[in-house]
């Protein structure tokens, strides 16, 4: 099908026309006539629903003549056969729309839309492969052409040395040296302009791009979210916990600050996927989903710290420690302990993102061994077992059977409702 643009009057540059009326490449007699198509971006966003839209660059010109190229670029999908200064001119139409926009080109024509684009990538022709080398030359040849024609590298018996010049060994073996250099790669005026340069001339590299940012994103933004989590908790814990007296020993704050770098490691050599997501993450890390979700976990996370405390002050006996004196164990510093490293643990665990944007929890085996490791030493800790690495971690003997069953379920329910929120948040915000 081809577009002419008709309109009832003078078409000036900047005035939308009436309406596009498609007709067909190759009329026949008999054929109806082409429907009618308004040139606004709600025509085109219902034509481009159903049909991949392309054009070349004489209908790009004719839209840009006609004003409406603002309105139909945005649901292209394929622009064919653009001058340079068209390709330039696309991409700041589509930053005009409100649109982000890749560029990848391999000549000095491209560089103006590498510079106007977003993103620029360019794309080298050059072969990092040597040439493969000479098959040798058969008996016949050697015969024919003399001692020194198979390479150079033994000589026919009964035969006499060639000294002149480069046509024995000297010239067979610098003919060698230059069959088996790799060509140096020459960057041209693209890459100078291009943020990347691709080393192959496939459009494939700027899918690595793709994949590899939003793995970037998705890290950083789970990062901040857990590292906003654990700013939270600690502030209580060192504001209204000290004030009651309740503290952390250096070696239980040592092992919390090991544990929170070894799983900060982990997430950060997490693999993005080899296939691209539909959907993309969040670009802000105060974007709703992000600020929606720390408070109302964090609520979470206080509403078990402060119930951790109740069950110390329940069921400890012994005096209340000074809140200007030195760290003492207790009930109460072991029952927040524990809970706390409970917490740090489903924090990591609940608000890894994975899939689809990384490998998921399962694929990442250190992340995921270290976690099961760490709430299986909690658990077990509270359990009543381990009674050395509690006593080297300054935590003392719990009481009873139904105070370790209540900080048991106090984990899991801060673990639940964590998730809980993380997963309603996915999926009201789409993410």
């Amino acid at each position: 099908l081809g577009a002419t643009v008709s309109s009832g009057g003078s078409n000036k540059r900047g005035c939308l026309p009436e309406r596009l009326e498609w007709s067909p490449l190759s009329p026949e007699p008999d054929a109806a006539p082409p429907p009618l198509y308004e040139a606004s971006g709600k025509a085109f966003r219902a034509l481009a629903a159903k049909y991949a839209l392309c054009l070349a660059g004489d209908t790009f010109r004719a839209l840009e003549q006609s004003g409406s190229l603002g309105a139909a670029l945005p649901h292209l999908s394929v622009l064919a056969r653009m001058a340079p200064d068209q390709k330039q001119l696309a991409l700041k139409v589509l930053k005009e729309e409100g649109i982000r926009a890749m560029m990848c080109g391999d000549g000095t024509n491209d560089v103006g839309a590498l510079k106007q684009s977003d993103i620029g990538v360019a794309l080298v022709n050059a072969s990092f492969v040597a040439p493969p080398p000479k098959p040798l030359a058969s008996r016949e040849e050697v015969r024919q052409e003399g001692p020194y024609a198979a390479g150079g590298l033994r000589q026919r018996k009964g035969g006499r040395k060639d000294v002149g010049g480069k046509g024995g060994l000297e010239g067979s073996l610098e003919e060698r040296m230059r069959e088996m250099e790799v060509p140096m790669l020459k960057l041209g005026d693209a890459s100078i302009a291009a943020a990347f340069t691709a080393k192959s001339a496939s459009v494939a590299s700027c899918v690595d791009i793709i994949l590899q940012g939003r793995c970037t994103l998705v890290t950083t933004l789970q990062m901040c979210k857990i590292l906003a989590l654990n700013c939270l908790v600690s502030a209580y814990s060192l504001s209204v916990l000290h004030i009651k007296g309740v503290r952390i020993g250096d070696a239980q704050a040592t092992s919390c600050a090991l544990g929170t770098a070894i799983f900060f490691f982990f997430v950060s050599s997490s693999k993005p996927l080899s296939k691209l997501s539909p959907r993309s993450p969040p670009s802000s890390v105060l974007s709703p989903y992000v600020l929606l979700t720390v408070i109302a976990q964090f609520a979470v996370h206080l509403g078990a710290i402060m119930q951790a405390c109740s069950l110390g002050e329940q069921h400890d006996s012994g005096p209340p420690p000074e809140p200007q004196g030195d760290f003492e164990p207790n009930l109460t510093n072991t029952i927040v302990w524990l809970v706390s490293s409970a917490m740090l643990v489903s924090t990591f665990a609940v608000n890894y993102k994975g899939r689809p944007y990384m490998e998921g929890l399962s694929a990442n085996k250190g992340l995921l061994g270290s976690l099961l490791v760490s709430g299986g030493v909690v658990a077990f800790i509270t359990l009543g077992g381990m009674p050395e690495l509690a006593e080297y971690l300054e935590l003392v003997p719990l009481p009873d059977e139904q105070l370790r069953s209540d900080l048991l379920g106090l984990m899991a329910a801060d673990f639940c409702m964590s998730w809980a929120i993380e997963k309603f948040m996915a999926k009201v915000f789409s993410y």
